[in-house]
């Protein structure tokens, strides 16, 4: 789904605990914004929802949720997150996306930055800390193979975007 036309309403959902599924929305096709009453919501700060949040179109009601989801203040906060370091509010490239093993993380750092990139798998257990440390200026690339026993490649700047 990649747009509304109307009002968004996320209401009385008891087991929901992320909006991760919304990342797609176009901010700009929803008219209000109701998130209300999820008590295990916690992770409101996916893009559309903050995109609508920095120019709403109407009515934004956030209340009776998870701490991080309980108000519009909550989940602009948690959207600002690390934005001062990226000019593409936190870019990130990951490709190729499926692969069965091998991905590249490409970023970008406007200043030196200290950067810690963590691979989870789906339980929430780090699979593998690929950057951990400060980083010069300039794009940056990250490849990682999951098959390898350590996990990690080089970590290198990337020249010639």
């Amino acid at each position: 789904m990649t747009s509304i036309g109307g009002d968004l309403e996320i209401n009385v959902n008891p087991t929901l605990t992320s909006l991760t599924g919304l990342n797609n929305i176009d901010a700009g096709s929803i008219t209000n914004l109701y998130i209300i009453y999820n008590y295990l919501l916690s992770g409101c700060e996916v893009q559309s929802i903050c995109d609508y949040l920095a120019a709403p179109n109407g009515v934004v009601e956030i209340y009776a949720n998870t701490a991080g989801c309980n108000s519009p203040e909550e989940v602009e906060a948690a959207c600002q997150v690390g934005l001062e370091n990226s000019p593409e509010k936190g870019f990130c490239t990951i490709y190729p996306n499926p692969s069965p093993s091998q991905f590249t993380f490409e970023f970008y750092l406007q200043e030196p930055s200290k950067v810690n990139l963590v691979v989870h798998n789906g339980l929430g257990q780090v699979v593998a800390t690929l950057a951990d440390g400060e980083l010069a200026p300039g794009t940056h690339q990250v490849f990682w193979n999951a098959w390898e026993p350590s996990g990690r490649d080089l970590l290198f700047p990337f020249a010639g975007k």
